[in-house]
């Protein structure tokens, strides 16, 4: 299912695991000299110069008391005592925890070979680059000096649009509205002139030429607003595609004489001093470094931002990357069997609904509520009026078998037990991955032989290969490696609403092809991929963007592991989420409702640890006022009641530090640990030797690719369509009421509503927007329709809302989806099949509303998809059920699989239906549909049928996605058994 690349990046602590050995030690405070023996402790703790120095890259003010503590100055005792236990931390995270921060850990790059290698040198290097936030600071001061000013060039932003008399940017960092300034000549000019990058001095000339008589002061003073305002971007900035952002403005400014420049290049080279020396021997350049750029800008944070390329050479055997390609694939089948972004499903639907399949709109113009769709629920950047919809949750089935499973000592999954957990669905795995693991082994030789232990690391991965690494491209010279694994996809490249966010952003451009979004960039670049191009469209199953200059399907990635739910502008967001719509992403392990346990056991497959362990530490080990005598023995009951071992990992999301609660200053700590945040998980620490790292703590980043071929779509060209709105020859009422209620309305009250002279076809259609609700369309004259049908249907309508039948009726718009239907010339015929089928589906509820009809609905679903198929399916239907719909769905067929292979006819003879009560009777409505199917057919040509077939599930079955994928999954099953007794009696 996935293949690991032959390469990885191998994630170290800075320190051996032996020298957490120096924290275990008794700091009683209730003992005499007490403060004499925390300052001794401080000094031997942090006498190793390494240590010294990644506390003072870490924190200032924790650097500053230890200097005290050194030269034998006075400190308070409560500083000492918070001094500490901070730097108790900090050595135990050097000692155990190898995500990489500052010079606390750090990567390396490791390749594949027949036999483990590993060897730690003494030449590490240092990344060292201004922290985005304070550069961010230094360059806003500096874009308003004249002279840099008049040397930069300017650009508009591809975000911005105009609606009406007003300019809008729909992206304001830092802020959740978007900006409207009003669109004067001036500022229409500006767009028109700076729509290419330009020099600010030319806009400025050009602007005085069009504008004669306005005065330099006056134009300089609106484009600077434009500037500050992010109409204009400026290429003196942070720019995104450059991981050396300050080389970048340095080299932009070369001709540039101004004394705030040359402070930056001192700056500069005071970074690259720092950045030269050895591990522990950088303090003095550090702090000079730090003072020079204190003079240029404060932030509350270090203004330098430190990662660290460890010395090591490393080579992991072939088994390990494959034992990783074993552990994705479980993780991917015990992943819910939904596609990953859940507001995207919802707004894929309202796509459908509103634009159909062929046809692609704008993706600036589809996330404009003014134009579009507006952007999706949970979009912030800014928000909209979309509701979110409820997160799917796991089958009570399978939270049946997991509540069993802990309450094991340790659950052991072979491959019985997966199967039994694992979830039905039609959708392929995401295109690629990370994932991360610890490896133990004794020793490099015992790796090359297999003995050796995986687990899944608390930082899991990511559901794109590269992100987790992608900061540290330019640090491992890992261009070529993330180029491979990124492919032929488009990279995503935005500046973040929070400019200390750029930080994490760090992938340097590898792909042919980029797409910037707000931020500075030529449109007219070959590299370039305008925003302002990208279409989206959708299939039934999932979206699509394409670029509208050339109509090719394109995906975009974005290679770091920045949270874009509040971080980016909504279309990059959008773009990002689109590339793996109608995919299943993996997941960790996951306990599902049986989370909220106290106690879980380690959930083990094979050799890897896909879940540690785990407990909840009881409440009142998190209360304050509790004296530390009777917290000691309430640690000692939880502990003997739950089996909690010696060596645990206090863990909040990524954030942990091991302790040993045999140590009184580690009890002491996990005590301040759980009264700070009370949050706290305590995990297990893995069981597994380190020997083969020399004794640092390791994770592995494993990259790996799909292996499935992700169903190509032809992009359609289509970017408009016919609108009816109320008034015209179609009338469209929403009737809200809840889905329950729905099938009683529909059998017992719907033909009233319908049965018109003046209408010549008419359907229904059940939708969510998010509220449940049918959609009536009515086709007649306009003057009868709105003289005749539309006051009977207010009145009626006035009267359920009165007795609680419906909540509300709406009038609204009806655009027809002519392109996924086969085109004008189709339309009206697949209106007519609407119409019969929704007659076909009235008179099934009315069936089954008396009894007469004892078929499960989804078997029923499944017969009229025969029947259908027979009409528009063409010759080799069945052949096509076969390839369309994917094997995993077929345990629906397993379930019902007597009725089903009663009543579901491939022969379409329909025996055995004709012998119910209400068989003739449906069979006339089948056959009636059956000649509007094939009239349409002829008319539609080679029009994909899923889109017929979708539509009558959504009649007879609901909005059910979960229920239409099992009525598929019975007619595949059908279909086989028919096709496999017809090859027997062949």
């Amino acid at each position: 299912m996935f293949q690991a690349a032959d390469h990885a990046v191998v994630r170290l602590a800075a320190l051996p695991g032996t020298r957490a050995d120096l924290t275990r030690v008794d700091l009683a405070p209730e003992q005499e000299g007490y403060e004499q023996r925390l300052a001794d402790y401080l000094r031997d703790l942090t006498k190793d110069p390494l240590v010294h120095e990644a506390i003072e890259v870490s924190s200032a003010s924790l650097a500053a008391t230890l200097a005290k503590v050194h030269e034998g100055r006075p400190v308070d005792r409560a500083k000492l005592e918070r001094a500490a236990f901070a730097a108790t931390r900090y050595v135990l995270r050097m000692a155990s925890r190898p995500t990489p921060f500052g010079l606390l850990a750090g990567v390396c790059p490791s390749s594949s070979g027949p036999d483990a290698r590993f060897s730690w040198g003494a030449d590490h290097v240092k990344g060292v680059r201004p922290d985005a936030e304070w550069l961010a600071s230094v360059l806003t001061e500096l874009r308003r000096r004249p002279s840099v000013r008049d040397a930069m060039r300017v650009v508009v932003n591809n975000l911005c649009l105009v609606r009406g008399p007003r300019l809008v940017l729909p992206y304001v960092r830092n802020g959740d509205r978007e900006l409207s300034i009003g669109c004067s000549p001036a500022v229409s000019a500006v767009l028109r002139l700076a729509r290419s990058p330009i020099a600010y001095d030319v806009l400025r000339g050009r602007l005085r030429d069009e504008f004669a008589g306005s005065a330099d002061e006056v134009i300089d003073r609106m484009l600077g607003e434009l500037v500050e305002r992010e109409v204009l971007l400026t290429d003196v900035t942070a720019v995104l595609d450059e991981p050396d952002r300050l080389g970048h403005v340095l080299t932009r400014l070369a001709e540039v004489d101004d004394p705030a420049v040359a402070e930056l290049r001192h700056v500069q080279r005071l970074l690259g001093d720092y950045a030269r020396r050895p591990l522990g021997e950088g303090q003095d350049a550090w702090r000079r470094a730090v003072s020079a750029m204190g003079e240029l800008a404060s932030t509350d944070k270090a203004p330098i931002q430190v990662d660290l390329r460890v010395d090591a050479d490393v080579v992991l055997p072939a088994e390990v990357l494959r034992e990783t390609e074993r552990v994705a694939s479980v993780l991917w089948r015990l992943a819910p069997a939904v596609d990953g972004v859940s507001y995207l499903r919802e707004y894929h639907a309202a796509f459908l609904e509103r634009y159909g399949v062929d046809r692609t709109v704008s993706v600036l113009d589809l996330l404009d509520p003014h134009v579009g769709l507006g952007p999706p629920a949970g979009y912030q950047v800014p928000g909209g009026d979309r509701v979110a919809p409820d997160e799917p949750s796991y089958p009570v089935s399978r939270d049946e078998i997991v509540a069993r499973l802990a309450l094991l000592d340790e659950v052991v999954l072979d491959e019985e037990l997966v199967d039994s957990l694992a979830h039905d669905g039609a959708l392929s795995p995401t295109r690629s991955l990370d994932l991360c693991v610890q490896v133990f082994a004794r020793s490099p030789e015992a790796l090359t032989r297999g003995e050796f232990q995986l687990a899944v690391a608390s930082a899991g991965g990511s559901v794109t290969a590269g992100a987790m690494s992608g900061r540290f491209t330019e640090l491992l010279d890992g261009e070529e490696r993330l180029r491979q694994l990124l492919g032929d996809r488009v990279q995503l490249v935005f500046q973040p609403a929070q400019a200390r966010s750029e930080n994490v952003v760090l992938a340097p451009v590898v792909s042919d092809r980029m797409v910037p979004i707000g931020t500075f960039a030529d449109p007219d670049d070959d590299r370039v991929l305008d925003v302002r191009d990208l279409a989206v469209g959708a299939t039934s199953e999932r979206f699509y963007l394409v670029d509208r200059s050339t109509w090719h399907e394109v995906s975009v990635v974005a290679p770091h592991m920045l949270n874009l739910q509040k971080s980016a502008p909504n279309v990059a967001r959008f773009v990002n989420a689109v590339a793996v719509s109608g995919t299943r992403p993996w997941t960790p392990w996951q306990w599902g409702r049986a989370d909220v346990l106290p106690r879980l056991p380690r959930v083990r497959c094979g050799r890897t640890v896909l879940a540690p362990a785990r407990w909840r530490p009881d409440p009142v080990l998190c209360e304050e006022r509790t004296p530390w005598e009777v917290w000691l023995r309430a640690l000692a009951q939880w502990r003997h009641h739950w089996s909690v071992p010696d060596l645990v990992r206090v863990s909040v999301f990524d954030h942990h530090v091991d302790l040993d609660l045999t140590v009184p200053l580690h009890q002491r700590l996990l005590r301040t640990q759980l009264i700070k945040r009370q949050s706290h998980i305590v995990y297990e620490v893995p069981d597994g030797e380190l020997g083969w790292t020399g004794g640092h703590a390791n994770e592995v980043v494993v990259s790996l690719l799909s292996q499935a071929e992700r169903p190509e779509v032809t992009p359609a060209d289509c970017t408009s369509n016919v609108v009816y709105h109320p008034g015209s020859g179609w009338l469209h009422a929403k009737l809200y009421l809840l889905a329950d209620l729905q099938d009683s309305l529909l059998s017992r009250e719907f033909a009233r509503l319908v049965e018109h002279d003046c209408v010549d076809r008419w359907f229904f259609v059940r939708y969510r927007d998010p509220d449940a609700h049918l959609r009536l369309r009515l086709h007649g004259p306009a003057d009868l329709l709105n003289a005749e049908v539309l006051p009977e249907l207010r009145d009626w309508a006035a009267g359920a809302v009165e007795r609680g039948a419906i909540r509300k009726f709406v009038l609204d718009s009806y655009e027809p989806e002519v392109q996924r239907y086969g085109g004008p010339g189709a339309m009206r015929a697949a209106e007519e099949l609407f119409h019969a089928d929704s007659l076909a589906v009235l008179e099934q509820l009315r069936l089954r509303d008396r009894g007469a009809l004892p078929i499960p609905v989804e078997v029923l679903a499944a017969m009229n998809h025969a029947d259908l198929l027979g009409s528009v399916g063409g010759a080799d239907w069945m052949r096509w059920v076969v390839d369309a719909f994917p094997v995993e769905l077929q345990n629906s067929f397993r379930t019902h699989r007597d009725v089903a292979l009663r009543f579901v006819d491939p022969s379409l003879r329909w025996d055995e239906l004709r012998q119910l009560d209400g068989g003739p009777a449906l069979l006339d409505t089948w056959q009636r549909r059956a000649e509007a199917a094939a009239k349409w057919r002829a008319l539609a040509g080679a029009t994909d049928a899923s889109s017929i077939l979708h539509m009558h599930a959504n009649r007879l079955l609901g909005a059910d996605r979960q229920a239409e994928q099992r009525s598929f999954g019975v007619l595949r099953g059908v279909v086989r058994a028919y096709l496999g007794k017809l090859r027997h009696r062949g």
